[in-house]
């Protein structure tokens, strides 16, 4: 609350802060706005310099950050476990922090003071509100019991006590009726069985006397259960009545309580006052707090590197690429085969690619070629091998992989290699060719070509081709086919490597159908494009189709990166390929 803009506007008005400089860089302009405002509406007397620019007087920018800066120069210390808090306050002459300091203090009882006496007001208005209720409801409760008890009879007591004696004298008279009958009837049973001597006279009487006492302890029998029926009643409404006269009595304590109430709050709100107290006022001090540069210099390099850490951290943390060929072989647990640098080729120009592949022999490029070449080359014996290249999904350079392999054995090695272009949706090595006039592995597939008529010589680049015109009317079912197989079969027997460049599994899964064809099946990553879900779905999907992976292309890999990474020169490491 010290610190509320309540508090410290008070503070603002007081002491002039919005004329101050050190709190209003604007002063000056404030000040002269001000003043043309006050000639231009009135020519009172003049005042003071602390009254010169009020709040009102200024606009509501200027006052916020006004307000703003005192808040950031107030600071409140708890001393220990103590209910006490040192205040102090930040200005740039001593006398005004402490006359800024006692101003807060005072500004803060002030409106403390205020406060209370407004919830005091508030309270007492509430309860008034309520005892006008209450009072109505006490009398609506009193004046039910004397309606109950008029309606009931149950306040003549005479009359009580009058019937419950008449009770008692019917119970008397009753017990006495029921005897009488009981002699009576003996009396006339031993007349008609002949033991008594009484006369035929004397049994008539006897007889009349019983009838007679049978109908007197009839009506004091009735008699009996009207009284009781009236005692029912009347008790009932006895426990009736004790209940309207509980609620009547609460509802006059209650009305008691409140006013009671009312009373006490009346003699608070006049004695109202603070209950907090100045310990000690503040007085200017001795000398500046700052500014300490050293230590302003020492927290700004801790807090640069701490947040330079934090950053690093939370990119890692979120980061979804691929960086390492080591972080790769982790998330998959295949061994990447080679890692591939970037490579920037203007518009997607793969044909330039492979032309400075041909001119530039000594880059990492090839070395990473060569290593791919190794791989195949070694652990087939040299014997005729076929090897499937696919990656996740689209863009991942899977085809210029495949391409740039091709080449590199062609110009390198002088292998006999062939190039088929197996996405039936989608060609990619159809830009090689000039024209579209040739037959292509769809021809091949629905037995409109031979092999020989579908296998295009490049001249240029000493490939050999077998492209797709990427069709949509040649469903890629057709590769599960025998024609397939049988391709595969005849082209072992003329090239040394056939390279099928495959769709991407995501989408598709056409290399379910070719796989079994193949020696090897090659998974390319794209540091750029591949993300640790794409990867993992991809290659979770291979499995399930019963597809060996035989190990990852890293492509798109930032070599400098990657010999930061594993503590090596990348200078050095460039320096080698030069040849």
């Amino acid at each position: 609350m010290i610190k509320s803009s309540s508090v410290l506007q008070e503070v603002i008005n007081s002491q002039g802060l919005i004329s101050d400089p050190y709190f209003n860089p604007r002063s000056g302009e404030a000040t002269e706005n001000a003043a043309e405002k006050n000639s231009a509406v009135t020519t009172e007397p003049e005042v003071s310099d602390t009254d010169q620019v009020q709040p009102q007087n200024v606009d509501d920018t200027t006052n916020r950050i006004v307000l703003r800066r005192l808040q950031k120069a107030v600071e409140i210390e708890q001393l220990g476990y103590s209910q006490i808090l040192k205040l102090s306050v930040t200005a740039d002459e001593a006398d005004k922090a402490a006359r800024i300091t006692n101003a807060i203090v005072q500004a803060y009882l002030k409106i403390e003071i205020q406060e209370r006496l407004n919830a005091t007001r508030e309270t007492v208005d509430w309860l008034n509100n309520q005892l006008s209720e209450l009072e109505a409801k006490m009398q609506e409760s009193a004046d039910a019991v004397d309606k109950f008890r008029r309606e009931t009879g149950l306040g003549d007591q005479e009359q009580s006590t009058a019937l419950s004696n008449s009770y008692s004298r019917l119970q008397d008279s009753l017990s006495e009726t029921i005897a009488q009958r009981k002699t009576l009837e003996n009396r006339v049973l031993e007349v008609q069985s002949g033991l008594s001597p009484d006369t035929e006279e004397r049994s008539v009487a006897l007889e009349q006397a019983l009838e007679a006492s049978k109908l007197r302890e009839a009506a004091i029998s009735n008699s009996l259960n009207q009284i009781e029926e009236r005692l029912t009643r009347q008790n009932v409404a006895q426990f009736q009545l004790v209940q309207l006269e509980r609620k009547a009595n609460a509802d006059a304590l209650i009305f008691e309580r409140f006013l009671e109430q009312i009373r006490q709050a009346d003699a608070i709100g006049e004695l109202t006052k603070s209950n907090v107290g100045i310990v000690e006022i503040a007085t200017p001090p001795l000398k500046p707090i700052g500014p300490g540069m050293k230590l302003l210099v020492a927290a700004a390099f801790i807090a640069g590197g701490f947040l330079g850490v934090v950053f690093v951290l939370l990119q890692e943390a979120f980061r979804s690429t691929i960086e390492t060929r080591d972080e790769l072989e982790k998330l998959t647990g295949l061994p990447v085969i080679s890692s591939l640098p970037l490579v920037h080729d203007e518009g997607d120009d793969k044909i330039g690619i492979l032309d400075k592949l041909v001119s530039q022999p000594y880059t990492e490029y090839v070395e990473a070629l060569r290593a791919i070449s190794y791989r195949l080359l070694t652990k087939n014996n040299d014997q005729p091998v076929v090897v499937a290249i696919t990656s996740s999904i689209p863009g991942e350079g899977k085809t210029l992989i495949s391409m740039a392999l091709a080449l590199f054995h062609a110009h390198f090695y002088e292998k006999r290699q062939i190039l088929i272009d197996c996405d039936l949706r989608r060609s990619q090595l159809s830009r090689i060719l000039q024209g579209d006039d040739y037959l292509d592995l769809g021809d091949y597939l629905l037995g409109r070509a031979s092999a020989s008529d579908v296998i295009q010589p490049d001249p240029v680049y000493n490939l050999d081709l077998i492209p797709s015109h990427g069709s949509q009317s040649v469903g890629p079912d057709i590769l599960s086919g025998d024609r397939f197989k049988e391709l595969i079969e005849n082209l072992k027997k003329e090239y040394d490597i056939i390279i099928l460049d495959t769709p991407p599994i995501t989408p598709v899964q056409d290399i379910s159908m070719i796989s079994h064809s193949c020696d090897e099946v090659f998974f390319v990553v794209s540091r750029i494009k591949s993300t640790r879900e794409l990867v993992t779905n991809a290659l979770k999907k291979l499995r399930s189709l019963d597809i060996t992976v035989s190990g990852i292309i890293f492509n798109a890999v930032d070599l400098k990166k990657e010999a930061s990474y594993r503590g090596v020169s990348y200078y050095s490491y460039s320096d080698y390929h030069k040849g």
